[in-house]
């Protein structure tokens, strides 16, 4: 997914960040560290052009390490508007392995939903793979 060009970004603060943290540092989640992934900031919304061979979505989500102050954050995956995840409210220690159809899909959202303290909810998808369809 960090290869794939997106189409569309709006977040609460700074910038999408590709294999980093919104402020730019190396990913760790829980104390386990990921080469790849995409950082944001709660509220977050991240829109990708998909090609239609595409059926999985594969990522851990969570509040990056950094993020120790934060009250949490919800994850919601969409494809072409439809909602098919949302997590529970994830806080800075949780991490959550997704595995989303997005099979037939053109668009994908990934949206980050705020806590009450958006100062500290910096979220992130590591890991985030697609998975081709094998024909």
């Amino acid at each position: 997914l960090t290869d794939l060009e997106h189409v569309h970004s709006e977040q609460a603060w700074g910038a999408l960040q590709v294999n980093k943290t919104v402020e730019g540092r190396p990913i760790s989640l829980d104390g386990e560290e990921f080469r790849y992934g995409l950082g944001v900031h709660a509220y977050s919304k991240n829109t990708f052009k998909l090609e239609k061979n595409f059926e999985w979505l594969e990522a851990t989500i969570g509040l990056d390490d950094e993020s120790a102050c934060g009250d949490g954050a919800v994850f919601n995956v969409y494809t072409d508007g439809v909602k098919r995840y949302q997590s529970l409210k994830l806080y800075s220690r949780d991490k959550q392995k997704i595995w989303i159809s997005v099979s037939g899909a053109s668009s994908l959202d990934l949206v980050v939903d705020e806590g009450e303290n958006m100062d500290c909810d910096h979220a992130v998808w590591a890991n985030a793979w697609l998975r081709r369809v094998n024909k």
